[in-house]
């Protein structure tokens, strides 16, 4: 992501941002990162040592993109979640989609703050927009029902890319912070 800080806003969702995660976000990417392990590739605990390698290397990729949700409620800002995208062989590979913890009041939701990080990306990059899911995480019909389909099926994860005749693109306005 190299030193570029970007954030995605939409008139639809006057309440939510997507802001690049800087080095005050690291430890609330690793915690739940490890608490919610078994559904993503890496299943070992992440200590502070290897998050702060990744972070440094992160910063360094200028193809790299991670964003912490947010929502203003009742005029306080709250972190939602998180999510990325890293642009390899023209496909915006999206990872790390994560739902924190729900917070009362709030309306916001993560398929939202996705549409909105992938009209970023069709309007930024016009590139195929894909992920990785393992076969074991229910986010899988999540990503169905947003209008992501199944592109390739391996023994244990799911390659799945954007249909653009279901998905919905959105509006959006995009800075650099």
């Amino acid at each position: 992501m190299s030193s570029e800080k970007i954030e995605i806003v939409s008139h639809m969702f006057p309440a939510l941002t997507l802001r690049s995660i800087e080095e005050a976000d690291i430890e609330s990417l690793r915690f739940y990162k490890n608490k919610f392990k078994d559904f993503f590739f890496h299943k070992d605990d992440i200590d502070h040592v290897q998050q702060m390698e990744w972070f440094r290397n992160y910063l360094q990729r200028s193809d790299d993109f991670m964003f912490i949700v947010e929502e203003e409620i009742h005029g306080e800002l709250f972190h939602l979640g998180s999510m990325g995208f890293r642009i390899m062989a023209g496909v915006a590979d999206i990872y790390n989609v994560l739902r924190w913890d729900r917070v009362a009041g709030g309306r916001a939701r993560m398929g939202d703050a996705l549409r909105m990080m992938c009209s970023f990306i069709r309007r930024r990059f016009e590139d195929k927009i894909g992920c990785k899911v393992l076969i074991n995480n229910p986010a899988k019909e999540w990503y169905a029902k947003i209008g992501y389909r199944v592109s390739k099926a391996h023994d244990d994860y799911l390659e799945l890319v954007v249909d653009d005749q279901e998905f919905v693109y959105i509006e959006i306005d995009w800075r650099r912070t």
